[in-house]
């Protein structure tokens, strides 16, 4: 294969490592979303939980107390920016076909993550609110929008 192809190739090694890390990063995913969402929740870490959905086989991380929009949408993308540009970039930089793909599922794995932020900061407060509260919904993926 050429050079040029370096990042594309996984050794049966790299694939097996891929996996385990594959599966310790989805913990660290939710990590990210609850150490993030901390540092601006009223009562830091004890507003944040952790779960898991057995139905969707997810886990999941939600923070018990109304964030800004500015902070809920920081939330919502480290994971998406430390576990998957960071480490797809550096992968290429490296020329590391483990690292560049760590990445790149890291960031796909963000896709819901992304999908909230997009529908997030689209939405515009109305006229006469003063800020926008983001609350994560207990129940299902995603928030509620409240306005102040």
């Amino acid at each position: 294969m050429e050079e040029s192809h370096a990042l594309l190739r996984l050794t049966p090694k790299a694939s097996l490592l891929f996996a385990v890390i594959f599966i310790v990063l989805i913990v660290a995913h939710e990590l990210i979303h609850g150490l993030t969402w901390s540092v601006f929740a009223e009562h830091h870490f004890k507003d944040i939980d952790f779960g898991f959905m057995k139905e969707y086989l997810t886990p999941y991380c939600t923070c018990a107390t109304p964030l800004t929009k500015r902070h809920y949408i920081w939330g919502a993308l480290m994971p998406c920016i430390v576990l998957g540009i960071i480490p797809a970039l550096l992968g290429i930089l490296l020329g590391s076909g483990l690292l560049f793909w760590i990445g790149i599922v890291m960031t796909l794995s963000a896709g819901g993550d992304l999908m909230i932020v997009w529908k997030v900061m689209r939405y515009k407060k109305q006229e006469g609110s003063e800020e926008i509260l983001i609350y994560d919904h207990p129940t299902q993926a995603g928030s509620v929008i409240f306005e102040k």
